[in-house]
C-alpha cells in the first residue's frame, strides 16, 4: 500500500481551510443582500381618520442604511425604531416611508390618512395706529 506524503496532506488541509474561510467570509458579507429590507409602520394605522393636525409616523426597519418620509431623511435609534412628525392638511394625506439598503434596493410603505379636524386658527391682536388696513393670510 502506497503511503501519502505528509507534505501533500498539509497542503490539502491548508487549501480546505482557506476555501472554508473564503466561503464563510462571502456568506457573512452577503447577509444583508440575502435577508433584504424589513420595514414596518406601526402608527398611525393606514386609512386612519385623525382629528389632530400633527401625527407621528412610527415603526421599525432592518437591513437598510437610509430611511425617509416623503423624501425627508429620518434618523432612527440604534435598534432601527423611528418616529417622524408630519403635519396634516385638510382631507386626504399620503406619506411614503422608504428604506434603502447599501445595494440600492428600496422598500416603500404608503400611509394614507384623513384629517377631519378644524383648520388652524390664527388670532392677530393689533392696535390701530393708522388709517391704512393690512391683510394677513395663513397658508397650510
Amino acid at each position: 500500500m502506497a503511503r501519502i506524503p505528509t507534505q501533500f496532506i498539509l497542503k490539502s488541509l491548508g487549501v480546505l481551510l482557506a476555501t472554508g474561510a473564503l466561503v464563510g467570509y462571502i456568506f457573512f458579507e452577503t447577509e444583508g443582500f440575502r435577508s433584504g429590507i424589513k420595514l414596518t409602520v406601526n402608527k398611525p394605522q393606514n386609512g386612519a381618520s385623525l382629528t389632530e393636525p400633527i401625527a407621528f409616523i412610527e415603526g421599525n426597519f432592518t437591513g437598510a442604511q437610509n430611511l425617509s418620509v416623503n423624501g425627508a431623511p429620518v434618523l432612527p435609534d440604534m435598534d432601527g425604531n423611528y418616529s417622524y412628525p408630519v403635519i396634516l392638511g385638510s382631507g386626504y394625506n399620503r406619506f411614503d416611508v422608504t428604506a434603502t439598503d447599501r445595494f440600492g434596493r428600496s422598500l416603500t410603505k404608503t400611509i394614507e390618512l384623513m384629517y377631519n379636524g378644524e383648520p388652524p386658527q390664527l388670532e392677530v391682536e393689533s392696535e390701530e395706529t393708522s388709517s391704512s388696513s393690512s391683510t394677513l393670510s395663513l397658508l397650510y
